[in-house]
């Protein structure tokens, strides 16, 4: 059987913020989306889904998960009171060390220095400039700027490829140690010199977290540093997982039958088998189509992006709806 599971990420009063310009969903688009949601689909749990993957149990007549990736303030402040007045539930992925330790993760600090310029283009110079000094300044042999942009400008469905290469170089173009460098710097002169205070502002508190689970909201591991966990040695995983693990333990929102979302989507079979062993039951990517109740499929689950469906009320039913009726006839 087919259901749909949607991410989400930032939610806010754009137009009112220190970043307007940050992609992500305005608060009127996410009611909307949430009414349209409601008129057109049932709301899933978490343990619904997992008693249909291992048990064969029957889902609701089009079925959704609503899932909300990396602790964003946001999800406290915006989307918890709106799930609550509409009694719906959702299930929310906060990395660790963003949470406790106040580091801003890599990702965030690139949307937040793309959402301070009025131009990428100039980015992308200050970018190479920085490049030029440490090729100068090291032995490192590193891709030249002509490489790297052939090689990561490439655009995609959301970002043009402009916004893709700086993305990319800065995820995973280079080595760990030069992009978090270069992070750091580009970070510093454009959003903030304050990265706790800022990570503040920007993450939930384990109290907040809490607060939301009393209240039905489900939780998950976002890993605890948010790496790329298909890069890292399989004892590397563990250690990621494990403090995952217990940072949700210690802020009391772990359940037996827990799940996980791979930051980035990204994993691999040595990181299914650690967290098979540790008792997971679902993990989700952001493979991009319907999710599905195949057991063999359980840590490999697909998601829909907010912009796959629509955030008026009164919208018709659109393409992801339908196909999932005619899968699931």
């Amino acid at each position: 059987m087919h259901f749909s599971t949607i991410m989400y990420h930032y939610v806010r009063d754009l137009q009112r913020s220190r970043f307007p310009s940050i992609k992500g969903l305005s608060v009127e688009q996410f009611k909307g989306q949430v009414q349209y949601i409601k008129r057109h689909y049932h709301i899933l749990t978490l343990a619904q889904c997992n008693a249909a993957i291992y048990a064969g149990e029957s889902l609701p007549k089009n079925g959704i998960l609503l899932t909300f990736d990396d602790g964003l303030l946001d999800h406290f402040t915006v989307v918890f009171p709106i799930l609550m007045n509409e009694g719906l539930t959702g299930v929310f992925y906060p990395p660790g060390e963003a949470v406790v330790e106040g580091k801003v993760l890599d990702v965030h600090k690139i949307h937040f220095i793309l959402a301070s310029v009025s131009s990428v283009d100039q980015l992308i110079k200050d970018l190479f400039v920085c490049l030029d000094r440490l090729r100068n300044a090291t032995t490192n042999e590193l891709p030249s700027n002509d490489s790297l942009w052939n090689q990561y400008a490439v655009a995609t469905r959301l970002d043009c490829k402009e916004v893709i290469f700086f993305k990319h170089v800065l995820q995973s173009g280079l080595p760990s140690t030069v992009r978090k460098q270069l992070l750091a710097q580009l970070f510093a002169r454009y959003v903030s010199e304050d990265e706790i205070a800022f990570a503040a502002e920007l993450y939930v508190s384990q109290d907040q977290m809490r607060t939301m689970a009393n209240c039905g909201m489900e939780f998950g591991s976002h890993g605890w540093r948010h790496d790329w966990l298909n890069t890292l040695s399989e004892d590397e995983q563990i250690i990621d997982i494990d403090r995952s693990i217990d940072f949700l333990k210690d802020a009391g929102v772990w359940t037996p039958d827990w799940s996980m979302c791979y930051p980035y989507g990204r994993y691999s079979d040595t990181t299914i088998d650690v967290l098979r062993a540790r008792g997971c039951k679902t993990a989700f990517t952001v493979e991009v189509a319907l999710s599905n109740t195949d057991k063999n499929n359980a840590f490999k689950i697909a998601r829909l992006d907010t912009n796959d469906l629509p955030k008026i009320a009164n919208a018709n039913p659109n393409d992801w709806l339908e196909k999932q009726k005619r899968i699931n006839e």
